[in-house]
């Protein structure tokens, strides 16, 4: 693949996953925008790319989004009492944990804003470096991932304690978020990836209630 036919694909599998995300039709996206809806459909596809002004104003109009979904998910992180944590994927930075994160492991809150990916080990490490994984979640393509694990890091503020894992993946605007839930689990239970669980096998979560539909518009 070319390099301008791969930023061009990357772009459309960005686009596509932030109008899907914000529930917006393709129609409705290219009304906001001043062109048709084959147009979004070919960008989407990777076929064309938007002008360099228009690509600025896409990206522009996902930040606006993505600012204020962002502050809403760091405040639902923080009052939930579960076990709950949220990072920026592309550098594994802790943005925001919740009380029952805290008090299983509270000198990790010390770790908030700070980048954690050269510090990941195990389960957690493969996510973020396996080439291949990492680049099928840039692109949008992974919904879920679930594990278990004894621990995340080698940084020794951290409690060693067996447990299940969900990891959710969102993008807000350009970059990918990670919502990460912990549970407790049995002590038997051998550490390794569950599941990855990919929109391409549940198309119905893409699109809402109701039968999947294999339209472009949706």
């Amino acid at each position: 693949m070319s390099a301008d036919r791969e930023t061009a694909s990357r772009f459309g599998a960005i686009l596509r996953t932030w109008r899907r995300q914000n529930n917006l039709k393709q129609a409705s996206l290219a009304h906001q925008l001043g062109v048709s809806q084959p147009a979004i459909a070919r960008w989407e596809k990777g076929v064309d790319m938007p002008s360099p002004a228009m690509a600025a104003r896409i990206r522009d109009l996902m930040s606006q989004s993505s600012n204020r979904e962002l502050a809403v998910q760091k405040l639902l992180t923080e009052r939930v009492s579960c076990i709950r944590a949220l990072f920026d994927f592309e550098d594994m930075r802790l943005l925001a944990v919740s009380d029952g994160f805290r008090a299983i492991w509270p000198k990790f809150t010390d770790y908030l804003g700070v980048s954690l990916r050269d510090d990941l080990v195990n389960e957690a490490a493969l996510v973020s470096h396996d080439r291949h994984l990492r680049q099928e979640i840039l692109d949008g393509s992974v919904g879920l991932i679930s594990g278990v694990s004894v621990n995340h890091t080698r940084l020794q503020v951290v409690t060693a304690i067996r447990h299940k894992w969900h990891a959710s993946f969102r993008r807000f605007g350009t970059r990918v978020y990670i919502d990460m839930i912990y549970e407790p689990c049995s002590q038997d239970l051998n550490p390794g990836l569950i599941d990855v669980v990919r929109f391409d096998e549940v198309p119905e979560l893409l699109i809402g209630e109701g039968p999947a539909r294999s339209s472009d518009q949706d």
